[in-house]
């Protein structure tokens, strides 16, 4: 049940991701993570069954704070939200135009349906967290500073644009 609930919300992700990796011109990215898509939708039942993984394509996270940070926006200062985690200033704007946009707030019109799923949403999110607060302690002399700076770094990583591999002419002749 847990597994359905949390493919059937990274599916709706991953509608939001398709977007994204379209707004950062990355044209086999919003391809395939279009098509993860439809074939879960389709196949997965709205995204219940994870069809997509099983056939090897390949989930491609894309959100606005990634985007702003592909075309050359700063991250800002490092902070940490309540409730929601560590962030930037940048990537806080793009949750906010990510929160916005979410489907299950714009398209579910039952308010009973809406709340209940955005409980389950958040109940699932926590889920995934258990267990890492002991693996920290084990790994990090000071949690804060470890956070931090994976978070930086990722996001970082996430941001950047991918060069090719330029032909110097050196062959190693």
């Amino acid at each position: 049940l847990r597994t359905g609930v949390n493919n059937f919300f990274g599916n709706l992700r991953d509608i939001w991701s398709t977007v994204n990796n379209g707004l950062q011109a990355k044209p086999m990215e919003t391809a395939e993570t279009g098509l993860r898509v439809a074939v879960n939708t389709v196949f997965g039942i709205y995204g219940l069954f994870d069809v997509a993984t099983m056939a090897g394509i390949q989930r491609q996270n894309a959100d606005f704070g990634q985007t702003m940070g592909y075309w050359g926006m700063p991250p800002g200062p490092y902070v940490v939200l309540p409730l929601l985690g560590p962030s930037t200033v940048r990537d806080t704007a793009g949750w906010t135009v990510d929160n916005y946009y979410d489907l299950w707030r714009t398209e579910v019109h039952s308010l009973g349906l809406r709340y209940g799923g955005t409980a389950l949403r958040l109940v699932d999110k926590r889920a995934g967290f258990v267990g890492m607060d002991a693996s920290l302690n084990q790994v990090a002399l000071d949690k804060y500073s470890f956070v931090r700076d994976a978070y930086l770094q990722r996001r970082l990583a996430a941001t950047q644009r991918k060069t090719e591999d330029k032909d110097d002419g050196d062959d190693g002749l």
